[in-house]
């Protein structure tokens, strides 16, 4: 038996922003928890893994909390990026290991979670 279905298919439109949420740990105690200092360090590390980044991405702390972990700084944050940069931010972030440009700062990023709603980052 032979049938002919129609299928349909719909797309929901595509989001201008993405939340990612981050998981930051370093063995560095002293390191201030600043929304300039994390812009600062996405920006970096984008910059280390993709070149010239500078005026095309686009990257807001939006919050995050600050974990005890003894000596060391762990952390969570969130960020809102364009879309269409999520995975660059996601590919450099996964290779960084330094969290400034003088390499001097060891860390290590985790992406936790990215979702076009900061409403499902919430749990």
């Amino acid at each position: 038996m032979d049938s002919d279905v129609a299928q349909r298919t719909f797309e929901l439109p595509r989001a201008r922003w993405a939340y990612v949420r981050i998981r930051l740990i370093t063995r560095d105690a002293t390191w201030k928890w600043s929304r300039a200092g994390l812009e600062s360090m996405v920006r970096a590390a984008v910059r280390r893994a993709h070149g010239a980044i500078d005026g095309g991405f686009e990257v807001e702390f939006v919050g995050g909390e600050r974990a005890g972990a003894g000596e060391a700084f762990a952390g969570t944050f969130v960020v809102k990026v364009a879309h269409e940069n999520r995975r660059k931010l996601w590919s450099a972030l996964s290779l960084t290991g330094y969290m400034d440009e003088s390499q001097e700062r060891a860390c290590a990023c985790e992406i936790v979670a990215v979702s076009p709603t900061l409403s499902a980052l919430a749990a």
